[in-house]
């Protein structure tokens, strides 16, 4: 044998030896599974966050609109409101004094 040839009893041999390479496989699976495991509750962390979040706004949106919309009906139903009884007790009193005009004068003429 040459000096640069190893001896095959020397114990410093650089290829590792079968135990050697099923602790590497194992590892490499263990670490790819604990990978796994954690992108899947990240995964799943996300996508519970994007759900929440979904829900939140379309909650969200729909109390708004409710709020606003009611605020806006409350001031123009009683804006309305107000007006129509102004608008009602004014004809009311008008035609209350055109009906005693008419009967201090008579009947009133028939309309056709």
């Amino acid at each position: 044998m040459n000096e640069k040839s190893q001896d095959p009893k020397d114990t410093k041999s650089t290829k590792p030896e079968w135990n050697q390479w099923a602790d590497l496989i194992s590892d490499a699976f263990k670490e790819g599974g604990d990978a796994g495991t954690n992108a899947a509750g990240d995964s799943a962390n996300k996508f519970r966050e994007v759900i929440e979040k979904g829900i939140y706004d379309a909650t969200y949106g729909l109390a708004y609109s409710l709020a606003f919309g009611s605020a806006v009906a409350k001031d123009s139903i009683f804006k309305q409101a107000e007006e129509g009884v102004q608008d009602g007790t004014a004809a009311g009193r008008e035609a209350a004094r055109d009906a005693q005009k008419d009967t201090d004068e008579g009947p009133a003429p028939s309309p056709a």
